[in-house]
């Protein structure tokens, strides 16, 4: 590593030693009215109505112009973008020998065109060479909206209960201002749900994670930077919102406040998610070889929860190149979830009926601690970054059981038992970034990172009979793991005239250790990733992109652990210390038109990919159990399609369609099975008189597959009305969610019958919800600084995900 980042190094410093000799060179930035870059905007300069030099800016917005050296001479130049008022002006250029001349900063007002007879406006939706970039602009179809409504109309993304997928391709990661969220999926949504569309400037949707994200970015990145704040005064939001239905009573409320005061930047947050109410319902049968078998079953829950989330983060400028940064989060769920199930089993003629209470309670908190150091080498955004992140973890337990048990109406028995559990989590990275701009044509990207994830979790099951209390040792797991992954990279993009290319290799080392059992790995992989793109004309409307890279998914400490997690009388879960990681490469190529309509083909494909299976304990045929193993392949082969439209003046749509063909080889000798998946999302919006927006929005699937498990295809239909008010400053919404009532369904197929599961959930049943949200500013903008995050490790591996289907 070291001597790659001297031979970088000398490159960098030859280049721009030959940068610096040719003379000529102008530079300028394009922007909006926001303050966001603009990319893919003609730069043109005329000479006596001649023209002299032409560029494109890139994803920065920057460009830069080859002129004749000579004189001082006059030039008009002319901005354009197909979104955008065109700007022009006069620019005096005079000859140089130092470097570039910087003409500045140009501004273009957003403004509908007419091409063709078609009305062409500033799309929400644009597509850059490696991501969809959502724009949370100030119009009514964005106002009101969470952010979990503002992801799921993302371009390929999709959001369920097992996490956020991009194409089809689970395991994505979200990044908020630069700094990775480290939360349980549960966690994540609640956090989501919380923010506001005011909170947010732009969502960034990555399907391909370049060489500086950690390797097990397997699904993808999601980048959520926050809005622009005020310069030298106060900028803020406050929300709240109620969602009722007869399965679910929740209130969220919210607030932010961000301030500049010289020197600092300042900014704080807190969310909440108060559900009072959060019923479940949830019908099991299961079809036996045996016509004379039968197995019914009926559970209820009703979940009462208490999420809070508060956020602190304070920015010192020491100079205008070098700054420090100190963040500082904490975010606590308490959680009751009373539940009971009546089950009746006919088997060989008997009938038996159980009647199961439960009172399961948990409490989980999460302290994070962000630092860095960012030093700004240039005026062209190069830059040396030293970043510290830790988070523990605190998550705790306490449930009881008891079943009471009927047998052919005669003989009754019951069983009762308790678990307490713990668990600490502890995770430390530091990272080193050097970033290199040349020119505006190349960047050159090199960083080392040390992450180090540590786990303590203990379980201690009883059960109560006629002498008391009695431990279960078969039930009963300690863990204590730690893993260590250092890991380097580096990367280089270039473009020049219609071509933009990058490329980056990352290596990574992962050293497991089971300090109370047996389980030892350690491995050593390199993961290449490759970009190109090429525009067919100078205003980049038609563009053609095509990416491979290659990722890993590593077993989380709970699915490596052998030990028995208990659901039920009926379920439980155990890990298998034999898992292996999963490889995965992808490749796609992606047409983009007019910035925003894109088609993708492409594919995924896994080998050794872990799966969650759902089997029938050999001791006891009526009890199943689930565990992770390796599949020998499964290959996703998929095509996107994202395409928004302006109908009329009135009446905007906007689609998003993705079908994946899925192939599954258990085993190398297993026959391939092959599956057709289906996603859909469209939304209408129209624009009615006094001011009100509707909404009208479907989000489906078919039947997915996962191991020997599958759930089954749902149909959801959402609307909403809201009002601004107050110049825009107070924003009343209305909504419905899942307007038909759509029910969830999973089933699995195990070696022994075929299960069914049918019912609702609180946030999946229908539901209405009422929402206000008020933002206010004083002084002048300036853009919000963030601290900056390296922390990429996965929390969720670090999780028990309990999927009792």
């Amino acid at each position: 590593m070291r001597y790659l980042v001297l031979l970088l190094l000398y490159c960098t410093i030859a280049l721009q030693g030959f940068c610096a000799a040719n003379d000529g060179k102008v530079r300028g930035i394009v922007i909006d009215c926001n303050g966001s870059p603009i990319p893919y905007a003609t730069a043109i300069l005329l000479k006596d109505s001649l023209q002299a030099a032409v560029a494109i800016t890139d994803s920065t917005g920057c460009f830069t112009l080859q002129v004749a050296s000579g004189s001082t001479e006059v030039y008009t130049l002319q901005i354009k973008h197909i979104a955008f008022n065109r700007l022009e002006q006069s620019v005096t250029i005079a000859p140089t020998h130092s470097g570039y001349q910087n003409l500045g900063t140009f501004c273009l007002e957003e403004a509908g065109i007419q091409l063709k007879g078609v009305t062409v406006a500033s799309h929400a939706v644009t597509r850059k060479a490696d991501r969809f970039v959502v724009n949370v602009t100030d119009i009514p179809s964005m106002a009101g909206k969470d952010g979990t409504e503002l992801l799921s109309q993302a371009p390929g993304v999709w959001l369920d209960d097992e996490g956020i997928s991009i194409n089809g391709a689970k395991g994505s990661k979200v990044y908020v201002n630069g700094r990775e969220l480290k939360y349980t999926q549960e966690q994540l949504t609640s956090w989501l749900r919380s923010l506001t569309a005011e909170d947010i400037s732009k969502i960034e949707v990555i399907p391909q994670a370049s060489a500086e994200y950690s390797a097990d970015s397997r699904g993808g990145i999601i980048l959520i930077t926050l809005r622009k704040q005020l310069k030298n005064g106060l900028s803020g939001s406050v929300q709240f919102s109620i969602s009722q239905s007869g399965f679910l009573e929740n209130y969220t409320p919210s607030f932010n406040l961000n301030a500049k005061m010289g020197k600092w930047s300042l900014n704080t947050s807190a969310q909440g998610l108060f559900t009072a109410k959060g019923k479940s319902e949830y019908t099991e049968t299961r079809q036996y070889p045996n016509p004379g078998s039968r197995f019914n079953g009926i559970s209820r829950m009703n979940t009462q929860s208490h999420y809070g989330l508060g956020r602190l983060e304070a920015i010192y400028d020491i100079s205008r190149r070098h700054s420090i940064g100190l963040e500082l989060e904490y975010s606590g769920i308490n959680e009751n979830s009373p539940s009971n199930a009546f089950t009746e089993i006919y088997q060989n003629g008997t009938e038996t009926k159980s009647n199961s209470h439960y009172k399961q309670h948990s409490t989980d908190g999460n302290l994070s601690a962000t630092f860095n150091y960012v030093f700004k080498t240039d005026t062209l955004g190069s830059s040396l970054k030293l970043i510290a992140d830790y988070t523990r973890k605190q998550a705790d337990g306490n449930n009881n059981y008891n079943t009471v048990f009927e047998i052919a109406d005669i003989y009754t028995f019951d069983t009762t038992y308790r678990s307490n559990s713990n668990a600490r989590y502890n995770i430390f990275t530091a990272d080193l970034a050097w970033e290199q701009h040349i020119g505006t044509e190349m960047t050159v990207k090199a960083g080392a990172k040390y992450t180090r994830n540590t786990m303590d979790n203990h379980t201690l099951y009883e059960s109560y009979d006629a002498n008391g209390w009695k431990v279960i040792p078969s039930y009963n797991y300690a863990l204590n793991y730690s893993e260590d992954i250092p890991a380097a990279y580096a990367s280089f993009s270039y473009n020049i005239k219609h071509w933009n290319f990058s490329a980056g290799i990352r290596g990574e080392y992962t050293n497991t250790d089971g300090k109370e059992s047996r389980i030892h790995k350690s491995y050593f992989s390199f993961f290449p990733n490759v970009s190109i793109s090429y525009s067919f004309n100078n205003l980049r409307t038609w563009i053609l992109v095509a990416q491979y890279s290659r990722n890993i998914e590593r077993p989380g400490f709970i699915a490596l652990d052998p030990n028995r997690l208990q659901f039920s009388d009926y379920s439980y879960q155990t890990g298998n210390p034999a898992l292996r990681p999963t490889y995965i490469q992808r490749a796609m190529i992606t047409l983009v038109f007019k910035y925003r309509y894109t088609l993708t083909a492409g594919g995924n494909l896994h080998r050794d990919l872990i799966r969650v299976v759902a089997k029938t304990d050999p001791q006891n045929p009526q009890v199943t159990y689930i565990t992770p193993e390796n599949h020998y392949m499964e290959n996703h082969y998929f095509v996107a399609l994202n395409a928004p439209f302006k109908i009329t003046n009135w009446w905007e749509l906007s689609t998003s369609l993705v079908g994946v063909m899925q192939d599954i080889r258990f085993t190398e000798q297993s026959p391939l099975e092959r599956h057709y998946l289906f996603f859909a999302n469209a939304t209408a919006g129209f624009t009615l008189p006094a001011g009100f927006y509707m909404e009208i929005g479907y989000n489906g699937h078919n039947r997915l597959y996962s191991g020997n498990s599958s759930v089954a295809g749902r149909h959801l239909i959402n609307a909403s009305v809201k009002k601004r008010l107050l110049k825009e400053k107070l924003t009343l919404s209305f909504s419905v969610r899942n307007l038909t009532g759509a029910k969830n369904a999973y089933g699995a197929v195990t070696d022994l019958f075929n299960r069914e599961m049918t019912g609702y959930s609180g946030w999946n049943n229908r539901y209405y919800r009422v929402g206000i949200t008020y933002n206010f500013r004083s002084g002048k903008e300036f853009k919000k600084r963030a601290v900056e995050s390296g922390a990429q490790s996965e929390r969720k591996r670090l999780e028990t995900q309990q999927q009792n289907h």
